[in-house]
């Protein structure tokens, strides 16, 4: 649609792209998260990801929205949807949710861009355990879609009976995780 403009974007919007897209966002991959590495794509379904947001972006007329990538080791997109497991980054006023892992639970009625109003998505903050439940609004600016790996473990501790622990094991998890992406990460258990 980059070279038929608006009316190409009303016409795959008219045949059911953006519910497509909304549809293979929403699906959990059925494969292994190097399924790319013998093909020299060893982020394969990150590159999918962005692609098929900045996609998305495109076709319901998102402002500003950039292609994306990757950016400090988690991926920088062009539109979340309501179910994401994200990555907080850059916050000034709440810096203590800086690199935890939240779902977002609030984007338009259609379920994926930001409030009109606010410009900003719901969020729920689900690692680590001592900041679970905290619910903010943050630009997406201030959001990472979360890798693979770390959204396998939001979506566990999310799960019913699947909470994670307060032992210590969230706050290592995340460590390990986002460290060599983002810096050194303290976080201590309360």
């Amino acid at each position: 649609f980059s070279t038929g403009g608006t009316e190409a974007a009303r016409l795959l919007t008219d045949a059911g792209a953006v519910s497509a897209l909304l549809v293979a966002l929403r699906r959990i991959p059925d494969c292994d998260p190097a399924c790319g590495a013998p093909f020299g794509m060893e982020d394969a379904l990150e590159q999918l990801q962005v692609a098929a947001r900045h996609t998305l972006a495109g076709l319901v007329g998102l402002p500003n929205a950039e292609a994306g990538g990757w950016s400090e080791g988690v991926l920088k997109v062009a539109v979340f949807i309501e179910g994401d497991c994200v990555v907080i980054t850059g916050l000034e006023a709440k810096p203590e949710l800086n690199r935890c892992g939240a779902v977002v639970i609030k984007a338009t009625g259609e379920g994926y861009g930001p409030d009109p109003e606010s410009g900003r998505y719901g969020v729920r903050v689900e690692l680590p355990s001592q900041r679970r439940g905290t619910c903010i609004k943050v630009k997406p600016a201030n959001l990472r879609l979360a890798p693979h790996d770390l959204s396998a473990r939001i979506l566990k501790a999310i799960a019913p009976g699947g909470g994670a622990s307060s032992s210590g094991s969230d706050a290592a998890y995340l460590s390990s995780t986002i460290n060599s992406k983002f810096g050194k990460l303290n976080v201590t258990m309360q």
